[in-house]
C-alpha cells in the first residue's frame, strides 16, 4: 500500500517550457504550410507555362496549316490548267488569303484551320475561351485566363511570311499590339511566344 508523504514534491513543466514548446510547434506548422503553399504555387505556374507554350505553338501551326491547305489547292489548280510550277500569283499563291502588311494582329483559333482566310481585326480580342476542350476566341462558353495574339508580316506577292504567336496567362492590355511585344513577352510577365518563317513549297 502506497503512503502519501506530504514533503514529496511533484515535478511538472514550467510555463517557460510550455511556451517554448508551443512556439516551436507553431514555427514547425507554419514552415510546413509555407512549403505546401510554395509547391502549389510552383505547380500552378508550371501548368500555366505548359498550356501557354502549347497555345503559342498552336498559333503558328494553324497559320502553317492554312499555308499548306492553300498549297494543296494549288495542286488542284495545276491539274486543271493553272501552271503553278512557274507562277506564284493568283490561285497559285500559297499566301493568297494572308493579310498584307506588317504586324497584322490576328486572332487565329482552331476553327480557322478549316478556312483559308485569317481574321485580323483592327482591335482583336485576345482572350481565349474553352469550348468542348478546345481553346477559341469565340466568347462562349467558359472564359479562361489565357490570351493569344498572332502577328503576321507578309507583303503581297512575297513568297515568305513571318509568324509570331504570343500566349499569356494574364490580360496583356496593349503590350502585344506594339513593336515591343517580344521584349515584353517574358516569363516574369507571364507570357511566352514562338516565331516561324513560312515560305512557299511546290
Amino acid at each position: 500500500m502506497n503512503q502519501y508523504h506530504p514533503r514529496q514534491r511533484l515535478k511538472a513543466f514550467t510555463i517557460v517550457e510550455v511556451l517554448l514548446s508551443a512556439f516551436l510547434l507553431v514555427v514547425g506548422i507554419l514552415t510546413v504550410m509555407s512549403l505546401f503553399s510554395a509547391a502549389h504555387r510552383n505547380s500552378s505556374d508550371t501548368r500555366n507555362v505548359i498550356i501557354a507554350t502549347a497555345l503559342a505553338q498552336e498559333g503558328v501551326e494553324l497559320v502553317r496549316n492554312i499555308r499548306d491547305n492553300n498549297s494543296a489547292y494549288r495542286v488542284t489548280n495545276w491539274t486543271t490548267g493553272d501552271n503553278c510550277s512557274t507562277s506564284l500569283t493568283g490561285n497559285c499563291d500559297p499566301f493568297r488569303y494572308f493579310p498584307n502588311g506588317t504586324n497584322q494582329h490576328c486572332t487565329v483559333s482552331h476553327h480557322s484551320s478549316y478556312r483559308a482566310n485569317i481574321p485580323c481585326p483592327a482591335s482583336p480580342s485576345t482572350q481565349l475561351y474553352l469550348n468542348a476542350g478546345m481553346y477559341s476566341h469565340t466568347a462562349s462558353p467558359t472564359p479562361t485566363r489565357f490570351h493569344r495574339l498572332v502577328k503576321i508580316d507578309h507583303n503581297s506577292g512575297s513568297d515568305t511570311a513571318r509568324v509570331q504567336s504570343f500566349a499569356t496567362w494574364q490580360n496583356p492590355g496593349s503590350n502585344l499590339n506594339n513593336n515591343g511585344a517580344v521584349a515584353w513577352c517574358t516569363l516574369n510577365n507571364r507570357c511566352v511566344y514562338t516565331e516561324l518563317l513560312l515560305s512557299h513549297w511546290k
